[in-house]
C-alpha cells in the first residue's frame, strides 16, 4: 500500500500576479500516508497509520529528461504495529513476558515478537506473510 506524492504550487508567470502558473512535480513514492509535517531545510515527517512512518529529504535536483525521478530520499523509517490484530503473551522459564502479534493490513501483514529492551521496545522477529 504505497502512494505516490506529489507537489503542487502556484508561481507569478512573468512577475504578473494576474497570471499564475501551476507546478505539478511527482516527489516519488511513500508508504501509506495519513499525515504530513514538514520540519525545517527540505525535512518532512511522513506518518502512517498502517505502514512504518517515515522521515524524508525532499531533494532540490530536478531531472528535465526523466520526470518521474523520484525527488525524495528516505532519511529513516519507524517501524509500526498497527493495527494490531491479534497478540498474546508468552513468557518462557519466568524470564521476560514475550508477546507474539499479527499486525498489519491486507498485503503487509507481519507476524512479530516483541520484547522489552533496557530502554524500548525491540521487535525481535518480522515475518512478512504473503497473502
Amino acid at each position: 500500500m504505497n502512494g505516490n506524492l506529489f507537489l503542487l504550487a502556484f508561481m507569478e508567470a512573468n512577475n504578473n500576479i494576474k497570471k499564475l502558473e501551476i507546478i505539478f512535480q511527482f516527489l516519488g513514492e511513500l508508504t501509506n500516508i495519513n499525515s504530513i509535517c514538514y520540519l525545517d531545510n527540505n525535512f518532512v515527517y511522513i506518518g502512517s497509520n498502517t505502514a512504518n512512518s517515515q522521515l524524508i529529504k525532499i531533494l532540490k535536483n530536478v531531472d528535465s529528461k526523466n520526470p518521474r525521478r523520484p525527488l525524495v530520499e528516505v532519511i529513516e523509517e519507524f517501524e509500526c504495529l498497527a493495527p494490531i490484530s491479534d497478540f498474546t503473551l508468552m513468557n518462557y522459564n519466568n524470564s521476560n513476558t514475550e508477546i507474539l502479534c499479527v499486525s498489519g493490513l491486507n498485503k503487509k501483514c507481519s507476524l512479530k515478537v516483541i520484547r522489552k529492551g533496557k530502554e524500548h521496545i525491540n521487535i525481535y522477529i518480522n515475518i512478512t506473510i504473503i497473502i
